[in-house]
């Protein structure tokens, strides 16, 4: 269809609903829609005049145009609104009604009072194509004040939420912690921009058959230019918020400029299918965090395919922020993982893969495979406060599976590894045991198979010293491992990492006993023993 094409049929279509009297412009009730507060003391010199027109209505300083889009919607089931910035200054009460606008760039509502919610729904509710905000950030307000969509009571089969940018809220899309329930209801399409809670939070609990799908939430306080984005995000008590969810699928949610404790929470739910969670410039803060929660009583997750990318790691905002945390009896099936161009500020320890909180039970279980750390952060040793630990399984390839007990892989195979790097007390455990071979393999000596290429580089001219100067990122290089250096037949393990006068330095075991000159410094290979000889 054509740009005149398309025009024309909008136009088309806003004179039929015109005609209809569905248009919110229609006489009676004629909405402005130019953007200023228009209270009805400009129309009328009496309330009881007004409801003459608008029976709803309750003070003169109600909005003329709250008090159209009510109309419409009281008499009419259904209202349409126009091209137009439309002025409220109470929630419209949807309920199960149907509201919609041309498209969520021309039709907007807007509410001017923080405390009140935008749209009020239950029942069967359809609303699309709109434009929902508030004239500003609610600061001060707490839910469900100040939200955007606002449950007030149960949402049926057949309800629709789509096409919609929802901006200034406290939150966007919520739902409290009582009884209402929603029922194989779409959500989908929708921007949410500029909240001090969370973009959607979805309480309660008997949630079955839903479908949320392409969320895209972001919490810019101004657009930050070339200036250090951590400092232009909005902090919120929550990213997403899904608690008593059963049976629904969840795809494409999209976190962005968004600085928060806990960026998806999922509490009490199960067989929930969740495709593709995507943070950026996310920034954590607070205790014990994670990019992805998964608490309360038999929840159960299959997540595909999670990304962090261009966000800020800062260790001195946040104590122990992992990618995915368990609790009570959680059972979690991730396959994918992706952490690229992120910046590590301070102490990489702090950012661990996985953790358990403390209401973590010993039949909760983690299914973790296609783990990429391009960047090399979220290498904090695993934390769960019960023994023996939750078993963590990680797939790193079709043959090779492992788990981690206090810091310590153990991987089923049937030989001695040809990659990764491997650190002592690490085990392989045979899976094919034969008559006169090993039931496993222990990791003696610490070391990386087919490491990296490295950049770091040495010179010695005056050789047997233990302390040698670097050239390079000294940060590959951490306290205990094993490195070897071009031109000497040693191995070396490190006992510290400094700097003088802005110098860096290794401290060896050892002395190097040749001269060398530029000389590649690298990963040793570990050091695998058999263990448990198998009788013959």
């Amino acid at each position: 269809m054509e740009k005149n094409e398309i025009t024309s049929w909008l136009v088309e279509t806003e004179t039929i609903l015109l005609e209809a009297g569905l248009n919110v412009r229609t006489s009676p009730y004629l909405a402005i829609g130019d953007g200023t507060s228009h209270p009805l003391s400009e129309r009328f010199s009496t309330l009881a005049n007004a409801q003459v027109i608008f029976p709803h209505a309750t003070a003169l300083t109600d909005e003329i145009d709250w008090c159209a889009i009510q109309g419409v919607l009281n008499s009419k089931g259904q209202a349409f609104i126009p091209d137009g910035d439309f002025q409220i200054n109470k929630a419209i009460d949807v309920g199960g009604k149907k509201l919609t606008g041309i498209s969520r760039s021309k039709s907007k509502i807007t509410q001017t009072k923080p405390s009140e919610a935008i749209l009020k729904v239950q029942s069967v509710p359809l609303v699309t194509d709109l434009y929902l905000r508030h004239s500003n950030l609610p600061r001060g307000e707490e839910v469900p004040n100040g939200t955007g969509i606002l449950l007030t009571g149960s949402v049926n089969d057949g309800s629709v939420f789509e096409r919609l940018y929802i901006e200034n809220t406290t939150s966007g899309f919520y739902n409290s912690d009582g009884e209402y329930h929603i029922y194989s209801t779409a959500i989908r399409d929708i921007r949410i921009s500029r909240f001090t809670h969370s973009p959607m939070y979805i309480g309660g609990y008997g949630h079955t058959g839903n479908l949320i799908s392409n969320i895209y939430a972001l919490n810019w306080n101004v657009w930050y230019g070339s200036n250090d984005p951590r400092n232009s995000v909005l902090k919120s008590a929550f990213g997403f918020f899904f608690k008593g969810m059963n049976e629904g699928i969840i795809n494409l949610i999209n976190l962005e400029a968004t600085s928060c404790n806990k960026g998806v929470v999922f509490s009490g739910c199960t067989s929930i299918d969740v495709n593709s969670v995507h943070f950026e410039q996310f920034h954590p803060i607070g205790n014990y965090g994670a990019l992805i929660s998964s608490i309360g009583r038999n929840t159960s997750l299959n997540i595909k395919n999670v990304t962090i990318t261009y966000s800020y790691l800062d260790s001195s905002l946040t104590t122990f922020f992992s990618i995915l945390n368990v609790g009570n009896n959680s059972k979690v099936y991730l396959d994918g993982f992706s952490s690229l161009e992120n910046t590590l500020i301070g102490d990489k320890t702090v950012f661990r893969r996985f953790q358990g909180d403390g209401t973590i039970q010993d039949t909760a279980s983690i299914y973790a495979t296609n783990l990429k750390f391009i960047d090399g952060i979220f290498n904090g040793n695993d934390y769960f406060s019960i023994s023996p630990v939750v078993p963590i399984v990680k797939r790193v390839n079709d043959n090779w599976f492992y788990w981690e007990e206090g810091g310590k892989k153990k991987v089923l195979g049937t030989a001695i590894p040809t990659n990764g790097q491997w650190k002592l007390g690490d085990s392989v455990i045979n899976t094919e045991p034969k008559a006169g071979g090993y039931s496993g393999w222990h990791c003696i000596d610490s070391g990386y198979l087919n490491p990296p290429v490295s950049d770091v580089t040495t010179t010695i001219l005056v050789p047997f010293t233990s302390n040698i100067k670097i050239n390079g990122n000294v940060d590959i290089f951490t306290k205990g491992d094993r490195i070897t250096i071009q031109g000497s037949a040693r191995t070396f393990k490190i006992i510290s990492t400094y700097t003088n006068g802005g110098d860096k330095y290794l401290q060896l075991d050892q002395n190097i006993e040749v001269k060398t000159k530029n000389a590649t410094v690298q990963y040793a290979p570990p050091n695998f023993k058999g263990y448990g000889l198998i009788e013959v």
